[in-house]
């Protein structure tokens, strides 16, 4: 059905087994999933399940995509990063042009 993709959640926690019917409550019917198109398949199906991304996206059988990983923001950061990289990269830029300006007047 999954391909090994997805993994019940209480079977990859460690608990007091004291805990169990508690722990069994929760994370009983909550499937940990390798990535989005095998979350989306699963709380899809009949009687579907609560499923959680690596990348921690919530697919949830009512047909509600929640929180995790936000692909823009990724993209927004690597923007930002470049963005201030260069700015570093054209004030060394400027700050060796005017040493050469300065050791030029220097040697007249």
């Amino acid at each position: 059905m999954t391909n090994n993709k997805a993994r019940l959640a209480i079977d990859l926690i460690e608990f007091d087994p004291r805990f169990e019917p508690a722990m069994q409550s929760i994370f009983g019917k909550i499937f940990i999933c390798d990535d989005a198109p095998t979350a989306k398949t699963l709380s899809q199906k009949e009687g579907g399940f609560v499923c959680v991304t690596r990348q921690g996206d919530k697919y949830d059988p009512r047909g509600l995509l929640s929180g995790g990983s936000n692909e823009q923001v990724d993209k927004l950061k690597k923007v930002q990063e470049y963005l201030e990289k260069n700015k570093v990269r054209k004030q060394t830029e400027k700050a060796i042009y005017d040493l050469r300006e300065e050791s030029k007047t220097l040697k007249e």
